[in-house]
């Protein structure tokens, strides 16, 4: 099989864990991180929260440190066009090499079992930012709150952009 093909069935696997839902707890996510060295704990994280903005915010910092001489890590959600691009190095989007290898890694160590899509990719942005050794990790939280797979890293800044009532339905009132 080659790796076009080989890549586009890892995707479809990891995009069908979106039918797990949402997951407001850390436990698995802490747990997979353990498995994998706590690769977020090597991290300098600015991590970026809120209703609106998050996405502005984390690509003006990002490019702020990029201009002053410090490799960046940017990690976002959703993506719009390519999956690849959730997760970037000094403003480029990861490889599909890139991508598929720590996607394995991930899964090998029993990822597919126990996290949800959102979980797997923030894990999987946690090891190429300690694998790349970036300077500053920007991560934008999803939708979780304070129980988001983003909140298992201890940030050296957050930044908080306007709040409203949303996912009320998860989330609650």
């Amino acid at each position: 099989m080659d790796f076009t093909t080989k890549y586009a069935a890892l995707l479809k696997k990891i995009y069908a864990m979106q039918n797990k839902g949402i997951k407001l707890d850390l436990t698995n996510v802490t747990k997979m991180l353990d498995k994998l060295g706590n690769p977020q704990n090597s991290l300098k994280a600015l991590h970026i929260a809120g209703t609106n903005g998050k996405g502005s915010c984390a690509a003006m910092t990002d490019n702020i440190l990029r201009r002053a001489g410090y490799t960046t890590g940017i990690f976002t959600s959703p993506h719009l066009e390519v999956f690849n691009e959730r997760i970037q190095i000094n403003g480029e989007s990861i490889s599909d090499e890139e991508a598929y290898a720590v996607a394995e890694k991930v899964l090998s160590a029993g990822g597919e079992n126990e996290l949800t899509f959102f979980e797997i990719v923030t894990v999987m942005a946690f090891c190429i930012f300690a694998d790349a050794r970036v300077d500053y990790a920007i991560l934008e939280t999803g939708m979780g709150g304070r129980l988001d797979a983003t909140n298992v890293v201890i940030p050296e800044v957050t930044l908080i952009t306007n709040v409203t009532l949303e996912h009320t339905q998860w989330l609650g009132d």
